[in-house]
């Protein structure tokens, strides 16, 4: 049988149609699991809210030995996003010396997909008061199915990323870890 006959014969039938869905449902399972998204370290120290504990070293948020990758940003079923311009750190904020923030207000949820979007990360500085941007970083925000991921690099010495309790996320599992492929 040819090709073209094995084909048409299978387009008429319920079984290709239930391959199909199956083959889109892999699909959109594993296409952002490919990568070995790894799950950011501290986010509960992240927090614009919780200031820099110079008596415990142990808390300090320093990403200058992150590795370029994309992080998930899920801790005990909670998702994290990233702090933006609508809700700035404040200097020695997100147990950091030096935070990081998005420069615009964070890309809406519903407008992200698994392709990534690319946004700019400002390091918290005295020229913010003027609207400035002095050191930035350039990075990359997608969702995979119901969870927000960042693509997040290595930063200057003592300065590290920004993150705020965003909502819980439909898991049954509560324990936070991203999806292993």
């Amino acid at each position: 049988m040819s090709h073209a006959v094995f084909f048409m014969r299978m387009m008429d039938s319920k079984r290709f149609a239930c391959l199909c869905v199956v083959l889109v449902a892999i699909h959109n399972s594993v296409y952002c699991c490919d990568e070995n998204v790894r799950l950011l370290d501290n986010l509960e120290f992240r927090s614009s809210d919780v200031p820099l504990n110079f008596m415990d070293k142990s808390r300090t948020v320093n990403d200058v030995s992150l590795s370029s990758r994309w992080y998930s940003a899920t801790l005990y079923g909670w998702q994290y996003l990233m702090a933006d311009s609508t809700n700035k750190p404040s200097f020695l904020g997100c147990s950091t010396y030096w935070p990081i923030y998005l420069k615009e207000k964070h890309v809406p949820l519903n407008d992200l997909g698994e392709d990534p979007t690319d946004v700019i990360a400002c390091v918290l500085s005295a020229l913010d008061a003027l609207g400035l941007c002095k050191t930035k970083y350039n990075i990359q925000i997608r969702k995979c199915n119901d969870e927000i991921q960042y693509k997040l690099k290595s930063t200057t010495w003592l300065s590290g990323f920004c993150f705020e309790k965003h909502k819980l996320l439909n898991r049954t599992n509560t324990v936070s870890s991203p999806r292993k492929c």
